[in-house]
C-alpha cells in the first residue's frame, strides 16, 4: 500500500487521465495525421521556395557589391600606378576604404567590405581602414578553396582581421594590365546571414534548422548547431581533410522535395527547394510536433472534453482533498495553541509519511521550545539572584576601602612606614580587583594588581623577588579578564619555590601582539612542572576558574596552557582576542 502523499496523488490522476486520453488520441492520431501531413508538407515546401528565392536575391545583392568594386574604373586606375610615395599611399587607402564603406552602406545586410593587398605593406596603416596585406589570407583553412577561382563564396568562418564571425563573397581584384593585385572580400555576420534576408529574426522565430548549400553541395550557412539538432547528422556529413560541411550524398541530387526523417524518438520534414541560377539550394528541417500547433479544431475537441473529464473529477478531488486536508488542520490547531502560548501541545501522528513526519517535527519543535523557555527562566532567576548578591557585595568594599584608610593613616601616626605601605598595595588590589563591576579592566591595571601582590609577599616572605615586566606601552591599554595573571604569580611563589628558599625569586611577565591575538607569559625560574603532569587533572581551582572565564568570554580558541620540565621552571601561556576599546566588548 503507497504511503506517499505525492505517489498516491499521482498515481490517481495519471491512470485516469492516461486511460481517457490514449484512448482519444489514438483515434484522433489516425485521423487527421495523413491530411495534416500532406497539407502542411506542401505548404511547407511552397515556403521554402519563396525563402530561396529571396536568398537568391540577396545573394545576388552581396555579390553585386563586390563585382562594383573590383570593375570600378577609379579603383582599378588607383591600384594601377607604380612607385607610390608615402602620402599618395595614405590618400589611396582612405579613398579605397571610403568607396568601400560607401558600397556596404548602401546594401542591406553588409556587414563590411574589405581588401587584401600586398601593394601597401611598406606603407603606413591608416587609422579606420578596410585594407589588409594577403598574408594574413595563407593561413586561412578556406583559402586553398578560393586561391584559384576568380570569385566565390566563403562559408562560415571567423575573420582573420576581427573577432566576427562571417559568411563571405570573395572575388580577385585585377589592374588594367591584367595582373592580379588582391582580394576583395564582402561579409555578412554568419549569424544574421539567414537574418538579412528578412524584416524579422527568421532564424531565430522558429527552432528549425535552415541550410544553404551551394552548387558544389557545400554548407554555406545554417540557422542551428547540429549540437543543438542530432537529425543534422544525417542530412550533414564533415569529410576528414575538409572543414566545411556538405550535404548527405543521399540528398545531393533531389531539389523540390520533401521526406520523413526519425531521430530518437523524433520525427521531422526534410524540405529542398528547388535551385537558384547558381544552382543553389536551401534545406529546411522541420520537427513533425511543430506541425500539429496549427491543428486548431482537434485541440479545441481535446479542451471541450477535458472540461468534461474535469468536471467529474471535481467530487473525487474534493473527496480526496478533504480526507487529505484534516491532518493538516489538525498541524494548523497546533501551531493557533503555539501561538497562544501552549507549548505542550501534542499533534497525533497520521499514517501518511509525510504527515508522519511533519507532526513528529512539529512535537520535537513544541517540546524545545518547552524546554528552552523553561532553562530562560531558570537562567534569569539566576541572573537576577547574582545582580542582587552583587549589589549586596557592593556595601562591603566601601565599608573596606574606609577601614584601610584609616589604617593607613594610624600607621602613620605611629610612624609605621611598612605597614602603611601593604595597607596602600592591598588597598589598590582591592580596587582593581572590584573594578566597578566590571570584567574586563585594561592590562595596565591588570599588570599594576600583580605589583600590588608581589610587593606585599615581598615584605611578607623577606625575600627578593625580582619582578620584571615586558610589555610594549602599546598594547597596555588593551583590555582582559581581570585577575587573570596574579593566581599565577601566587602558584610561582607558593609551588614554584621552597619556603626555606635564600636565593632570589624570579617571576616575568611579558606580552606580545600576534595577528590579532594577545599572547602573555608568565615565566618563573622555580621547580617546574612534574614528568607526570596532567593539566586537566592538576590544575588549582583558581586557574580552572581563569581557564573557564578565558574560554566563556573570548571563545573556545582561547585559553591557558602550562609548560615546563621538572627543576626547569615554569611558563604559563595565555592566548587572548584583542580588543582595543570597550565598544570592542559589546561584541564578547
Amino acid at each position: 500500500m503507497f504511503k506517499k502523499l505525492k505517489t498516491i496523488i499521482v498515481i490517481s490522476y495519471v491512470v485516469v487521465t492516461v486511460l481517457f486520453f490514449t484512448s482519444f488520441s489514438f483515434i484522433t492520431y489516425k485521423v487527421f495525421f495523413d491530411y495534416t501531413t500532406r497539407e502542411i508538407s506542401e505548404a511547407r515546401l511552397t515556403g521554402v521556395n519563396e525563402s530561396m528565392s529571396r536568398i537568391s536575391s540577396f545573394i545576388t545583392s552581396v555579390k553585386d557589391s563586390g563585382i562594383y568594386f573590383v570593375t570600378n574604373r577609379n579603383a582599378i586606375r588607383i591600384l594601377s600606378n607604380n612607385d607610390l610615395t608615402t602620402y599618395e599611399s595614405i590618400v589611396e587607402q582612405r579613398t579605397l576604404t571610403e568607396l568601400m564603406n560607401n558600397i556596404a552602406s548602401f546594401k542591406k545586410g553588409i556587414h563590411s567590405i574589405e581588401l587584401f593587398t600586398d601593394r601597401y605593406d611598406d606603407s603606413p596603416a591608416v587609422a579606420g581602414a578596410q585594407i589588409f596585406s594577403t598574408k594574413l589570407l595563407y593561413e586561412e583553412p578556406w583559402f586553398h578553396l578560393m586561391e584559384h577561382n576568380q570569385n566565390g563564396w566563403i562559408p562560415k568562418h571567423e575573420s582573420p582581421t576581427s573577432s566576427h564571425n562571417f559568411v563571405s563573397y570573395f572575388h580577385q581584384l585585377r589592374n588594367q594590365r591584367g595582373d592580379m593585385v588582391g582580394y576583395i572580400k564582402v561579409n555578412v555576420l554568419a549569424d544574421r546571414f539567414f537574418e538579412s534576408m528578412y524584416d524579422v529574426n527568421f532564424a531565430g522565430s522558429m527552432d528549425e534548422p535552415l541550410i544553404l548549400i551551394d552548387s558544389n553541395y557545400r554548407i554555406i550557412g545554417q540557422t542551428n548547431t547540429k549540437e543543438a539538432h542530432g537529425i543534422l547528422d544525417k542530412v550533414i556529413i564533415y569529410e576528414e581533410d575538409e572543414k566545411y560541411g556538405r550535404l548527405h550524398e543521399s540528398y545531393s541530387q533531389y531539389f523540390n522535395y520533401y521526406d520523413m526523417l526519425e531521430e530518437g524518438n523524433k520525427n521531422y520534414m526534410l524540405v529542398i527547394s528547388k535551385p537558384n541560377e547558381d544552382y543553389w539550394r536551401l534545406v529546411h528541417l522541420v520537427p513533425i510536433d511543430s506541425l500539429y500547433s496549427e491543428t486548431k479544431k482537434l485541440g479545441m475537441y481535446i479542451f471541450l472534453l477535458g472540461i468534461v473529464f474535469l468536471i467529474l473529477l471535481i467530487p473525487i478531488a474534493y473527496l480526496v482533498g478533504k480526507s487529505l486536508l484534516n491532518p493538516i488542520n489538525k498541524l494548523i490547531y497546533g501551531m493557533q495553541q503555539v501561538e497562544n502560548g501552549n507549548f505542550e501541545v501534542r499533534v497525533e501522528p497520521h499514517y501518511i509519511e509525510e504527515y508522519k513526519t511533519m507532526a513528529t517535527n512539529f512535537n520535537n519543535m513544541t517540546y524545545q521550545l518547552d524546554k528552552s523557555l523553561k532553562d530562560l527562566k531558570r537562567e534569569n532567576r539566576a541572573k537576577r539572584e547574582a545582580e542582587i548578591r552583587t549589589l549586596q557585595n557592593q556595601i562591603v568594599p566601601h565599608f573596606l576601602y574606609n577601614t584601610l584608610d584609616m589604617i593607613h593613616w594610624r600607621a602613620l601616626d605611629y610612624q609605621a612606614e611598612d605597614i602603611s605601605s601593604m595597607v596602600i598595595q592591598l588597598s589598590k588590589m582591592y580596587r582593581i580587583g572590584l573594578s566597578g563591576g566590571q570584567s574586563f579592566i585594561p592590562l595596565r591595571d591588570e599588570l599594576e594588581h600583580v605589583k600590588c601582590y608581589v610587593q606585599l609577599q615581598e615584605a611578607r616572605l623577606k625575600t627578593e623577588i625580582k619582578y620584571e615586566v615586558r610589555v610594549p606601552a602599546t598594547i597596555k591599554d588593551v583590555f582582559v579578564p581581570k585577575i587573570i595573571l596574579q593566581p599565577f604569580v601566587e602558584n610561582s611563589l607558593k609551588h614554584g619555590y621552597p619556603r626555606d628558599c635564600r636565593e632570589a625569586i624570579y617571576i616575568c611577565i611579558s606580552a606580545r601582539r600576534e595577528e590579532n591575538n594577545l599572547l602573555i607569559e608568565v615565566v618563573d625560574h622555580g621547580v617546574g612542572l612534574p614528568a607526570n603532569w596532567n593539566d586537566e587533572r592538576k590544575l588549582g581551582i583558581g586557574i580552572k576558574n581563569i581557564q573557564e572565564r578565558i574560554m566563556l568570554y573570548c571563545g573556545t580558541e582561547y585559553g591557558v596552557i602550562l609548560k615546563g620540565d621538572e627543576g626547569k621552571g615554569t611558563i604559563v601561556e595565555m592566548k587572548l582576542p584583542i580588543i582595543e576599546n570597550r565598544d570592542g566588548l559589546k561584541n564578547i
